[in-house]
């Protein structure tokens, strides 16, 4: 596993050498995925417009490295002009009229020879602005595969809700019946009937909540896989999650994508004092010309030349303008130090609270099953107390009310469980396609930088 390193001058070059798997996807998969979850995970991978967007912006930064290079090539200029004149005079009563076709071709080449290390420290800084976006890039991808794991685990919860809503629903809609039917024998009073259809009505009231939040369910998930949800299959336990709170951070603080990100870029700030301080040294240049020139028409004429001149540029006062750059760098890098603190205290903080909210989420799921289970044993010993007439219908509606709330709320646990589970995932740094072992071809992020690294010429 790639480590992050703490920055210092002396690892800054280790810092920009590509082709490292920055990912630390090569650790095994933590989670125990249903076909049907990783196909829509791979889904939103390949097509979700925010990562389509944030490789982009990554390529983008690539760039900046052939840009930096332009400072050890050389410049090459070239002009061309091509004129007419025509000239008429009168003196004394003479005239006279004199043309000419000026033409002059020139070519000018400047190589930098030395500029106090400024285009090195141009092409390092630019090395580690990819390295931190890469990070940022795989911040955005668990942000993704995060929203679409909690947009399927919505979906299926809302579904199961509406489904137990429906199902009680038609319990009371028979119930009510058969309490009718008591009430014209005598059975049951006019109240029996009255508490019957009152459950009925709050029941509906019930489902349409339940369907409604299936819509914004269904909505969500549309909008994350930018399709709408199938026949979803039912979630899954997420498998080898830390033992520990401990655990989790010491993993966080070496694999948090948010805070590698934060290291390369107070790296780079590193860089950016150096950058400004290069701008007191001297530097030295060579610059190459030749020019041919030549004039036809009435008289003609023409005329070559060419020189080679070394240049050396020394600042000596620069009205304190690069004084104050080197104090604006240094605060740019204090600043970032400082970012890197924060970000790491986020970090704790964060997957603390994840492993925390993790843990309970389990913790309540395993209660609440326990719970749904004596909820159908209490219902099931009411009901044959009802038929012996030991328990009202009032009783019966309760327990059955009771059993349908647990079970509601078990279903809702399994999602906070899930969704509890991928946050500290992600909070790991491990929610990642590779990770993940989804069914797709991850992004090469590496590929676009080696194409365009050493490229001097042309847009492709």
């Amino acid at each position: 596993m790639h480590k992050i390193f703490s920055p210092s001058r002396k690892n800054i070059f280790k810092a920009t050498v590509f082709g490292l798997s920055l990912t630390f996807c090569n650790v095994s998969a933590t989670a125990v995925l249903s076909e049907e979850l990783k196909e829509a995970l791979a889904f939103a991978y390949e097509n979700n417009p925010d990562l389509l967007a944030a490789r982009a912006n990554l390529r983008k930064v690539d760039e900046g490295v052939p840009a930096a290079k332009a400072g050890w090539r050389p410049t090459v200029t070239s002009n061309l002009s091509v004129g007419a004149s025509q000239t008429n005079s009168d003196s004394n009563g003479i005239s006279s009229d004199t043309s000419s076709v000026p033409s002059s071709l020139s070519l000018s080449i400047n190589q930098s020879l030395y500029d106090g290390g400024r285009t090195n420290i141009s092409v390092r800084q630019a090395e580690t602005n990819v390295q931190a976006e890469r990070s940022r890039l795989f911040t955005t991808e668990q942000s993704v595969l995060l929203s679409g794991a909690t947009a399927f685990a919505d979906v299926i919860s809302a579904r199961s809700v509406v489904e137990l809503q429906t199902n009680n629903l038609e319990r009371l809609e028979k119930q009510l019946e058969a309490t009718k039917e008591r009430f014209k024998v005598g059975e049951v009073t006019r109240t029996d009937v009255a508490q019957a259809e009152a459950r009925v009505d709050r029941a509906k009231a019930d489902k349409i909540k339940a369907s409604g939040d299936l819509i914004s369910s269904n909505s969500t998930y549309k909008r994350v896989f930018g399709k709408v949800a199938s026949q979803l299959e039912a979630l899954e336990d997420v498998k080898d999650l830390p033992n520990s709170i401990t655990e989790a951070v010491n993993l966080a603080l070496e694999n948090n994508f948010s805070l590698i990100a934060a290291k390369f870029e107070e790296l780079s700030a590193l860089d950016g004092v150096s950058l400004s301080r290069s701008s007191l040294k001297p530097s030295v240049t060579l610059s190459g010309s030749a020019s041919h020139s030549e004039t036809s028409g009435d008289s003609d004429s023409s005329s070559t030349s060419a020189s080679v001149t070394a240049n050396l540029n020394i600042p000596l006062y620069q009205a304190g303008a690069v004084y104050s750059g080197i104090r604006s760098a240094k605060e740019e890098a204090n600043r970032r130090r400082i970012l890197v603190e924060s970000t790491r205290r986020n970090v704790i903080e964060t997957s603390s609270k994840a492993f925390t909210a993790w843990r309970t989420a389990k913790a309540q799921a395993e209660a609440l099953a326990a719970e749904v289970e004596s909820a159908e044993i209490a219902l099931e010993g009411v009901e044959q107390e009802a038929l012996v007439g030991a328990r009202t219908v009032l009783d019966v509606l309760d327990a059955e009310q009771e059993r349908l709330s647990a079970q509601v709320r078990l279903v809702r646990a399994n999602r906070d469980t899930f969704v509890a589970a991928y946050s500290l995932l992600s909070a790991l740094g491990k929610l990642t396609a590779k990770g993940l072992e989804l069914p797709v071809e991850t992004y090469d992020y590496d590929k676009n930088f080696v194409r365009v690294r050493n490229l001097y010429y042309g847009e492709r």
